[in-house]
């Protein structure tokens, strides 16, 4: 009698979920504050070994006390994003497996 197989099974789509904070990067000079953002995403694997992945962003962070003071109290800045990636896994049909992604998007801001 054979061995049960161990091996994962990479099903034809794959979705992505997830959210956290959003720090203001070192340029901001404080103009911001701590905000959040979301992503969603959903996928198709072509073969086992490759895939393809969009994904949606979405970050929005705060304006700080100096700017709210300048007359801007309910200011903020969103960041969009829409990105297309491919995916190379490493082992996909092993107990372990290990991933590759790149790719682009387009990014515009909304202040």
């Amino acid at each position: 009698m054979p061995a049960p197989e161990l091996a994962q099974d990479t099903g034809k789509l794959t979705f992505a979920v997830g959210g956290g904070f959003t720090e203001p990067v070192r340029y901001s000079d404080g103009r911001l504050n701590t905000g959040f953002n979301i992503t969603g995403g959903a996928g198709y694997n072509l073969v086992p070994r490759l895939g393809v992945l969009g994904e949606f962003g979405y970050n929005q962070l705060g304006l700080s006390g100096s700017l709210s003071a300048a007359g801007a109290p309910a200011g903020s800045t969103r960041i969009y994003s829409l990105t297309l990636s491919p995916i190379f896994r490493f082992n996909p049909r092993g107990r372990f497996d290990a991933y590759a992604i790149g790719g682009g998007g387009y990014y515009p801001s909304n202040h």
